[in-house]
């Protein structure tokens, strides 16, 4: 019996039927350039259709090569995203660094920035490009920009400098420059604000330059303090010593003092030569009685025995017992309704001699002498003027120290003695000087109310 199902001699079997995948969307166009390509490739044989067999090679190649360009575009979308991250954070480093940075062509015109070189310039980016940086440093300074940036561009190597910048509108500030230029076309710059720097310089050195004029100071006083001590220590023996010698040198400075007296008086027709030199033995002798009477009195504790003395009649006493030299005018100004003053007459006296006396020394050459009274609140003001020289400000603070003198004769206690007086009847010296002009010695008093 025959096999319907067996084929027919000389009969091809139909070939069973494959499921081919479908073709993906969007390679048509890839698949009719596949198929012109096949069609070159079998150039010079006869032209007959592909077998079914040759068409499912050429869609699986074109499903192969769509599948790799999806691979392709995937890394390539994946690549982008990487880029545009990174181009987003060196953005985003560029604009927001702490730095400014510039990019300076060679004529100095500002060609690229960042956000915060522009506020460091006070200014936007729009506004800054094309501008001169050389503008935004003060006047002052422009020579050494200028030396600045044509040395980053003829070196090719690293330059740092620091310039003070100016910005409209706006507080100046001081700024770190580091340039380089490595083709010397255009150069890099990146500027930092250094002003808290700047001022903590300015006040570290303030500080140390206080802290020398300290020590200085410090020095100073000690080598007063050591020089006062000493004086201490000669006064101390000065004063054991006046006081342990007064009488044996005052009674030999009276003898010579009565044998001046008694030489005038034999010998009162005689020649002038001897009168000279017996005037000037007196009057040394007085001057040796002076120091012996200024070391007892400095020396010793000052008994006061105050009562009311009238002003008026003090300057007269004065000027009675040390009349003025011919070279020197005098002017007094003493209201007749002065109050008395309550003091020690004689001590007072003493106070106002060696007052006088300073002035006239004071003007060797010449001058006026004005003595003055005038009240204050509970006090006499007393003040004795002089036009000389004045003193200088080194000797103002050591005027009324013992043993300084600024004379060629005397140890240096008559104002010394004489601040210790007014004190002891409840006053005070004060001077007043100005070099070249001469000085004013005021003696305050108490009144008697």
């Amino acid at each position: 019996m025959e096999d319907k199902s067996s084929p027919k001699p000389g009969t091809a079997r139909p070939s069973k039927k494959t499921s081919l995948p479908e073709p993906l969307s969007g390679s048509q166009e890839l698949r009719n350039q596949a198929e012109k390509k096949l069609s070159h490739t079998r150039r010079g044989k006869p032209a007959v259709p592909a077998s079914e067999a040759d068409t499912q090679r050429l869609l699986h190649e074109l499903q192969v090569h769509q599948i790799e360009l999806e691979v392709q575009n995937t890394e390539l979308v994946r690549t982008r995203a990487i880029a545009e991250t990174a181009l987003r954070q060196y953005t985003e480093l560029y604009d927001f660094a702490p730095v400014g940075y510039f990019t300076l062509s060679s004529d100095g015109t500002i060609q690229k920035l960042n956000l915060n070189a522009a506020r460091l310039l006070g200014a936007t980016r729009k506004e800054l490009l094309n501008r001169r940086f050389g503008l935004f440093v003060s006047t002052g300074s422009r020579p050494v920009y200028n030396a600045f940036i044509e040395k980053v561009f003829g070196s090719g190597i690293n330059q740092i400098c620091e310039l003070p910048f100016q910005r409209e509108g706006q507080t100046p500030f001081w700024g770190r420059l580091e340039a380089v230029s490595k083709d010397g076309q255009d150069c890099q710059v990146n500027l930092v604000d250094i002003t808290a720097n700047k001022q903590a310089e300015e006040k570290i050195a303030q500080l140390n330059t206080n802290l020398e004029q300290r020590v200085e100071d410090r020095t100073l006083e000690l080598r007063q303090t050591q020089e006062k001590l000493i004086r201490h220590e000669h006064l101390a023996a000065l004063g054991q010593l006046a006081g342990g010698v007064s009488h044996e040198l005052r009674t030999p400075l009276a003898v010579i003092l009565n044998s001046v007296y008694y030489l005038k008086l034999i010998h009162a027709d005689g020649n002038d030569e001897i009168r000279e030199y017996l005037a000037i033995i007196e009057k040394e002798t007085h001057n040796a009685d002076k120091i012996v009477t200024d070391l007892l009195d400095f020396a010793r504790v000052q008994i006061v025995d105050r009562e009311p003395v009238p002003v008026s009649r003090l300057v007269q006493e004065i000027l009675e017992k040390y009349p003025s030299p011919p070279t020197i005018k005098m002017a007094l100004d003493i209201p007749r309704r002065l109050p008395n003053i309550y003091a020690d007459p004689r001590q007072v006296q003493q106070i106002l001699g060696n007052l006088v006396v300073n002035a006239y020394q004071a003007m060797s050459a010449g001058g006026t002498l004005m003595i003055t009274a005038r009240r204050r609140a509970g006090e006499v003001a007393l003040a004795v003027r002089d036009t000389g020289l004045g003193i200088s400000p080194d000797a103002m603070s050591k005027l009324f120290e013992p043993l300084f003198t600024t004379k060629i004769k005397g140890i240096g206690l008559g104002l010394a003695v004489s601040k210790k007086q007014a004190e002891a009847n409840g006053g005070r010296i004060e001077v007043q000087s100005t070099l070249g002009e001469g000085a004013t010695f005021t003696l305050y008093l108490p009144i008697k109310e």
